[in-house]
């Protein structure tokens, strides 16, 4: 029995990358006629919200891996200011 099952719909070949392809060539437009017009209308609506789901602006500055013991502690403690 072959690993790699070439007639499975599960298979990415060549047919299978054609219609990805063509998939987002449709997508292209959308995004850039609809999405992207209404995002400039939304940000030009309320331009207060700019700050919001902007993320980490500094990532050398967030404390990752944090620790199971009590208090919490990062294993690299964010910078004081």
């Amino acid at each position: 029995m072959n690993a790699i099952n070439l007639n499975s719909l599960a298979t990415m070949n060549m047919d299978r990358l054609g219609m990805l392809k063509a998939i987002l060539e449709d997508l292209i437009p959308f995004v850039q006629q609809v999405f992207l017009a209404d995002t400039c209308l939304l940000a030009a609506s309320y331009p207060e919200y700019f700050h919001y789901g902007r993320g980490v602006a500094n990532y050398l500055a967030v404390p990752d891996l944090q620790s199971m013991q009590k208090p919490r502690t990062s294993a690299f403690p964010a910078a004081s200011s």
